[in-house]
């Protein structure tokens, strides 16, 4: 009995509910100039698709009736085209003093959603929504929100700013802890405030010298950390050399090009002009150390050494001299990929007319850089991006008399398009030149190609050199590759007069990384003396912010060294290097991880398409393009290659084919027509008709958007053709996407529909790291009901563990001390009537498990699942996987993988303390259990999936690739485990023997049957972790992103802590009764726990969502059964665990004869 009014008391306190308001009811709803009297009710049925609609008039109304006079806190609205206000009064009234909100839709929008707080402090029994000017109301939704009973004086804004005598809390829903003399009490916390302050006070002092004393040795310990980290500071007056310039205006004689070039330059209005003008810092170069190649080899194997030139290159303006006023005329700034990487006008390669041209001007993004003893010696520019650039190019290097070209790119990295391919495959014409590619030579990691220019009747030789694995290889292999690059470049130029001509794709990074090797190598080797700071001071006189960031440094002080010492090896130092400095081989100058994606201006921002299903179905997805949807004109850019977790998650990407450059501004385009046959419009209808939505991706970050709405009077169906990107930068990087979808066009069989695209960019203060932030839901996982779950949950540990501590140490002590005293007796004076209890089973209380086998195998499985899930949460914790595609689920069928030796450990150790004799058996049936009940329900699911054309359907290859993990990854693992775990941990260490033969189990009362403590036993447990499964639910089946890995981390413990005490308590209630079958007992009474998440499972699927259809339900449960047998099986181990230490404690400390 005192197990189950343990239940009983438990189960009572665990429900904790808080209110948040109070939804006002209306009795009777009605609107002017009605076309169907029961479409007012459309705005107060839950459902956000359908809406009240009146007749196109003037100031058309809608109003609703309450049961009784109510004060309005806030509402929910949702409306279409126009201007709304909405009032609360005894009637039907337009008053402003009785306003409590106006709504506006933005421009262009067809509908808005708002949270609006009352104005005014408004009550009555009528709400009323007026339309104002002409037009048809159109009302989607409407949730009025009033006072609660025990505010005093209402709660504008939310919450109630006092509360009636008595009472407490946001909503005055609680009574006070602790009443004042005034009968009142602190609306927050219920206590008296005055009798509180001193405590308040002496808290705060404590909370202030904990962060000083924290904040202080953070920053003796970390000073140095962060000084290497500043930003960049100018040097102090002594060490700055002014240089100013006059603004006198430039005339420069041209050949007439269409353009006046007898016209002033123009000055910009301001020094922040994108090409700095009139002053240059430059550092004293009495400080700049001047070494020979050796000397500074040594001198920078000493790290202060290396970091103090690092600090005084890092004091460097990003620029020093010069005007780029023909880089910013109008005219020209559609050459430029980039508004900030522009030629100086002083030194920037002039293009010359040319007969056969159309007068397209003197232009090109490119300048003329000196190098070691010649003053031309390259020439730094862009690839061409376009086929206007890419004719200025040649018109370039003819005109140069080039005859090396070095590209420092591939023409696609990774999602990236670099650059324009220039030259043909075989032959071509470009303009007035005909260019012939001779022979092509392949290289490990570059190409050269041998290539014939003529125009007409002169023919030149070319040499163009590609640089082709930049962006797939580590620092270390890029030094050897550039290195390996220069001598061939130089092998071919070194009696040439004429400039090199180098470019990459949209950067200047690696040109600069380039050209600055180049000549320090070459000073090094022929004058013996470098000055490192001196040649890139000189550089960026001649192009601006070359050389201009920490890793560029840190990359050009490894190549000298390597090209130096002639090694393509660095020393052990250089290693650490790589290793420690940011992960330096991800990431290098505009080579950045997928995770830290840098752009340059015009470069192209790929939209992927990824899926597009029924709303209610979120798992039932489809390919986008399996909608007669079209893409865009661009060239396909390829497939994009899964990841293990995203192809099992159904993940699709596929190009778009819209062209989307960075803070490049598109206007409205049309990209495609479709012409509707009987197919393609019923598809449309049908996906309109199921609310479809579709889902896309733009440097990671998601874009939801609806297919398409169906008519008011349900007949018409009404396709969005339009997709306006708002797309939001913080510098480099791309921070916020947003989609409107507009322009709906009604869906016709036989009618054509265009659909077009418009892109804006907008500079935006949000940070890189905070972009994901817009799609969490604060409001949702951090509510205060979320709260008072996890105290809640607390409380039942702290309780749990007290009882369980009073039950065991009480009701043990009795039973040692009538043990102790039965001992002290002689045979004949035993009452062998009154021998009972827990000791009595002591020759049986260590028997083998029935079917150990089986027994071990799912004890092993639960250690492994255990650590699998700790290792996740803690990993989510830390490294934010919800923010990436499949990374949650990749990483956990990698841990799952890395951690099988704990499954062959636990569960083979187990099976030997048991006699198991057929450990190879045990050590399969424990490694493929799990993996074979998932992959049994998934390629059944894929077999319904695959018949519905999901995109859901598991690929051949990822079925081969989660195969050979499971047979050549977790197989083995699982061996090396048990090997450990037998030899380690299997010999049986009971302290009391076993008997020969069984005791008979005597007949005990109905609630303590091993069934019926089994039923009983998940029920406290699963009052543990109901709420955070609501969470949990919602975020996977629902559109919620989970990210409260903090709260689950709470939950998870509290679960393991709470399943111990439940069982370890029902075990000694079996025990009593002279039960000794102890171990299925307790496994199977913590692993109903799962049975009541999978009833669970059924109430969220009837009650909480609307899915409906054969695949989604099939995909509902399936993976729902799967979830709680690994929820089962790991809190089965935990009660396992618990009761066996319990077990072997109470039978060590009494004396067995």
């Amino acid at each position: 009995m005192a197990l189950v009014v343990f239940f009983i008391i438990l189960g009572a306190i665990h429900f904790v509910q808080v209110s948040v308001g109070s939804n006002i009811n209306f009795t009777r709803v009605n609107q002017s100039s009605e076309i169907n009297n029961k479409r007012a009710q459309n705005a107060i049925d839950g459902d956000l698709f359908s809406f009240s609609k009146t007749e196109i008039g003037l100031n058309e109304s809608w109003w609703g009736t309450f049961e009784a006079p109510t004060r309005v806190v806030w509402i929910f609205i949702g409306v279409g085209q126009g201007h709304y206000s909405v009032f609360v009064g005894d009637n039907v009234t337009y008053q402003q003093s009785a306003l409590c909100a106006s709504v506006q839709t933005p421009s262009g929008s067809d509908i808005t959603y708002s949270n609006s707080s009352c104005k005014n402090i408004v009550k009555g029994n009528t709400m009323t929504v007026r339309r104002i000017g002409n037009g048809s109301l159109v009302l989607y939704e409407i949730t009025p929100v009033g006072c609660p009973q025990n505010c005093k004086d209402g709660c504008i804004n939310g919450p109630c700013k006092e509360c009636i005598r008595e009472h407490y809390g946001p909503m005055c829903n609680k009574k006070c802890i602790q009443v004042c003399t005034d009968n009142t009490c602190d609306i927050e916390k219920g206590e008296c405030l005055k009798e509180n302050i001193v405590v308040a006070v002496i808290f705060g002092i404590c909370v202030l010298v904990i962060i000083a004393c924290g904040v202080g040795f953070f920053i003796k310990r970390r000073a140095k950390f962060i000084k290497l980290f500043k930003l960049n500071a100018r040097p102090s007056d002594d060490d700055e050399i002014v240089v100013t310039y006059s603004r006198s205006e430039r005339y420069v004689e041209r050949p007439n090009t269409g353009i006046d070039t007898r016209a002033p330059a123009q000055v910009p209005t301001s020094p922040t002009s994108n090409c700095p003008v009139e002053y240059v810092h430059m550092i004293d170069g009495q400080n700049s150390p001047k070494l020979s190649p050796d000397e500074l080899i040594k001198y920078l194997e000493k790290r202060q050494n290396e970091e103090s030139l690092l600090q005084d290159l890092a004091r460097l303006p990003g620029w020093m001299m010069g005007r780029c006023f023909e880089a910013e005329r109008e005219e020209n700034k559609a050459k430029n990929r980039s508004s900030t990487l522009l030629p100086y006008d002083r030194n920037r390669v002039v293009l010359q007319p040319m007969a056969g041209i159309d007068n397209t001007g003197d232009y090109i993004n490119a300048s003329y850089i000196a190098g070691h003893g010649r003053e031309k010696a390259y020439i730094l520019t862009f690839g061409p991006f376009s086929t206007d650039t890419k004719l200025d190019f040649w018109r370039m290097v003819w005109q140069t008399n080039s005859t090396c070209i070095v590209m420092l790119t591939a023409l696609r990295e990774g999602e990236k398009k670099k650059c324009l391919q220039y030259w043909p495959e075989e032959s071509e014409e470009c303009g007035p030149f005909f260019i012939l590619i001779r022979n092509t030579e392949t290289f490990e990691d570059y190409v050269i190609r041998h290539i014939l220019l003529r125009k007409r009747e002169e023919t030149r030789r070319l040499t163009q050199f590609q640089l082709t694995t930049w962006g797939e290889n580590k620092r270390r292999r890029k030094i050897d590759s550039l290195l390996r690059l220069r001598c061939h470049v130089n092998s071919v130029t070194y009696s040439d007069k004429a400039p090199t001509i180098i470019h990459s794709g949209p950067g200047i990074s690696r040109i600069g990384t380039y050209i600055s090797i180049d000549i320090l190598l070459q000073k090094g080797s022929e004058n013996g003396v470098i000055d490192i700071i001196d040649t890139i001071v000189k550089l960026r006189s001649q192009r601006a912010y070359l050389l201009n960031t920490r890793k560029e440094h840190q990359f050009l002080f490894s190549a000298l060294k390597a090209g130096f010492s002639h090694d393509s090896r660095d020393d052990e130092r250089d290693e650490k290097d790589e290793k420690d400095d940011e992960s330096i081989e991800e990431i290098y100058v505009n080579e950045h991880s997928k995770a830290d994606v840098y752009y340059e201006d015009g470069e192209e921002v790929v939209l992927w398409m990824n899926t597009v299903g029924p709303y209610h179905n979120r798992q039932e997805t489809y390919s986008y393009f399996s909608l007669p949807f079209c893409a865009g004109p661009k060239e396909s850019i390829g497939h994009y290659h899964e990841t293990l977790g995203e192809a099992l998650q159904g993940t699709e990407l596929e190009f778009s084919g819209l062209d989307i450059d960075f803070k490049g501004e598109v206007k409205k385009t049309e990209y495609c027509t479709v012409e509707l046959n009987e197919e393609k419009y019923q598809a449309f209808v049908y996906a309109v008709k199921n609310h479809y939505w579709y889902q896309m991706y733009i440097d990671d970050l998601p874009i939801w958007g609806i297919v398409g709405e169906i008519s008011e009077n349900g007949d018409d169906y009404y396709v969005w053709t339009h997709k306006k990107f708002d797309i939001g930068y913080n510098g480099k990087q791309i921070v916020d996407v947003n989609l409107t979808s507009e322009a709906k066009k009604k869906l016709t069989a036989g009618a054509k529909i265009s659909f077009s695209y418009e892109v804006h960019f907008t500079a935006s203060k949000i940070k890189f790291d905070k972009r994901f932030d817009k799609y969490l839901d604060p409001n949702f996982f951090q509510h205060r009901i979320h709260w008072f779950s996890i105290f809640n949950s607390f409380m039942m540990v702290i309780f749990l563990v007290g009882l369980v501590s009073m039950i065991l140490m009480r009701t043990l002590r009795k039973d040692y001390a009538r043990y102790s005293k039965e001992e002290d007796l002689d045979d004949m004076e035993k009452d062998l009537g009154d021998e009972y209890g827990w000791k009595q089973v002591h020759g049986d209380v260590f028997r083998p498990a029935s079917n150990s086998l089986l027994f071990s195998s799912l004890v092993g499985t639960g250690y492994h699942i255990a650590v699998v899930s700790l290792c996740v949460i803690v990993f989510s914790i830390l490294g934010d996987l919800y923010t990436e595609r499949g990374s949650l689920l990749s990483t956990a069928i990698f841990v799952y993988a890395a951690t099988s030796p704990v499954n062959g450990y636990f569960g083979g150790s187990l099976y030997a303390r048991m006699g198991g004799k057929v450990w190879i058996k045990q050590m399969m049936v424990g490694a493929f259990m799990l993996p074979v009940a998932v992959c049994g329900t998934a390629f059944f699911i894929n077999f319904i999936a695959i018949y519905y054309h999901a995109s859901r359907a598991i690929p051949f290859g990822t079925m081969v690739a989660v195969t050979c993990i499971c047979i050549f990854v977790i197989l083995p693992l699982t061996l090396v485990g048990t090997v450990l775990g037998r030899n380690l941990a299997g010999q049986p260490n009971y302290p009391c023997r076993v008997n020969a033969v069984p005791r008979p189990i005597p007949e005990k009362k109905w609630f303590m049957e091993p069934a019926v403590i089994i039923f009983l036993g998940g029920i406290l447990p699963f009052g543990s972790i109901f709420i955070e499964m609501y969470f949990i639910f919602t975020s996977f089946w629902a559109y919620k992103i989970y990210y409260v890995y903090g709260f689950m981390l709470l939950v998870f413990v509290i679960l393991t802590i709470v399943t111990v005490c439940v069982t370890i308590v029902c075990t000694y209630f079996l025990l009593n009764a002279e039960d000794y079958r102890w171990q299925w007992t307790s496994f199977s009474a913590a692993a109903s726990t799962a049975g009541y998440v999978y009833l669970y499972s059924f109430y969220y699927f009837f009650f909480k969502t609307k899915m409906y259809g054969f695949f989604q339900t099939t995909f509902y449960f399936g993976y729902m059964a799967l979830f709680s047998l690994a929820l089962g099986i790991m809190c089965g181990t935990f009660g396992y665990i618990g009761t066996s230490y319990f077990v072997r404690k109470i039978y060590s400390t009494v004396k067995i004869d």
